[in-house]
């Protein structure tokens, strides 16, 4: 019976969790796509208390901009997760926090500090939850071209574990002093 019980519960679970597509770029016949732009300031703005945002490079993104902060009206903590200049080493040109000076204030910006990091690591991932119950993990960074031009791809998970699981992950590594307060 315990057995029963706990496959029942992973069914519900995996019937509560929906995955769809979502990308920039060209498209195809075989694939209805969602909008990498579009789904990113959705997820945003469906957000009520908690929203985590990871991205190696950020800038040119006024619409992104305006979206957090319309959160921030809500009271929802945001958190990003930004590589910044000096801990890539060299690598960006342009420090990702800069594109979200506007709400320097009211948000909290982690990075990865190098000296917390394998030599040559990068932090490389693009990511953004929503209450721990709306998930996109895409290829794209938070910039104007991979948002609206770029070829990139990503998935929207809504509901299940993953979201939770993920900003549980985020979570950790900033409450364990990996991710730095900028």
């Amino acid at each position: 019976m315990a057995l029963e019980a706990a496959l029942s519960v992973r069914e519900h679970e995996r019937d509560a969790e929906k995955m769809d597509l979502v990308a920039t770029g060209p498209s195809s016949p075989f694939v209805s796509i969602r909008h990498t732009r579009a789904v990113l300031l959705e997820l945003i703005d469906r957000a009520q208390r908690e929203l985590i945002l990871v991205s190696y490079a950020a800038y040119k993104v006024p619409a992104l901009v305006e979206a957090l902060r319309r959160a921030r009206e809500r009271s929802v903590v945001v958190r990003l997760i930004l590589e910044s200049t000096a801990d890539s080493a060299g690598a960006l040109t342009h420090d990702s926090a800069e594109a979200f000076k506007a709400l320097r204030e009211s948000i909290e910006i982690y990075v990865w500090p190098l000296e917390k990091r394998p030599a040559g690591s990068r932090l490389h991932a693009k990511v953004a939850v929503a209450d721990g119950e709306l998930a996109f993990v895409t290829s794209a960074n938070f910039t104007g071209h991979a948002l609206d031009q770029n070829l990139e791809v990503g998935v929207l998970v809504t509901g299940g574990q993953m979201p939770r699981r993920l900003k549980e992950h985020f979570q950790a590594l900033i409450a364990g002093g990996t991710l730095a307060r900028a």
